[in-house]
């Protein structure tokens, strides 16, 4: 003879009915926990010194921009040194080559004729975005690399999110 869950037992019989569910609403509700514990712990390190408090959050937002590799300025005459810009170049056969650390904007990146965008990652996230409706570059994976088709066409600020180092080469078919 074979039991069978009840079925109310309220929040634990959902819980036995729905495992998946479950289990990602507990991961959500975590994270949300995790990221509020984290935010206390913060401000409470801070000793309540909203001076340090706001000393880090500049910090923090200086690094933010020098990663887009803009610098506000610091009011006394001068600006921050930006990151410099990924290495590019061309080949005689029209391959474009790209490397870089972290996120970048390289900019427009033209393409003259249908190609094969190949690219290799160091971290576990890679994403490459491009603002131009008629001409998206979609990249968005996890692994250490991959290829994809490229139409024909300009891509205007082109975009790379990565994690760790990455190469990125649009070869011509």
């Amino acid at each position: 003879m074979s039991e069978q869950a009840p079925s109310g037992g309220g929040f634990f019989g959902w819980v036995s009915r729905h495992p998946r569910p479950a289990f990602w609403a507990t991961l959500a509700a975590a994270l949300l926990v995790g990221i509020g514990v984290g935010a206390v712990a913060t401000l409470v390190g801070a000793g309540g010194d909203r001076e340090a408090t706001e000393k880090r959050l500049a910090q923090t937002r200086d690094a933010l921009e020098a990663s887009e590799g803009r610098r506000r300025s610091t009011g006394k005459g001068g600006t921050g040194a930006a990151r410099p810009r990924p290495k590019a170049s061309s080949t005689p056969d029209g391959v474009q080559t790209f490397s870089g650390n972290g996120g970048k904007n390289l900019g427009t990146i033209k393409v003259s004729t249908d190609s094969v965008l190949e690219w290799t990652s160091e971290g576990a996230l890679f994403q490459i975005f491009s603002s131009s409706i008629d001409a998206p570059a979609p990249v968005n994976s996890q692994g250490g690399s991959g290829d994809t088709v490229l139409s024909k066409g300009d891509y205007d600020e082109f975009k790379v999110n990565a994690l760790g180092n990455w190469t990125i080469k649009i070869r011509p078919r």
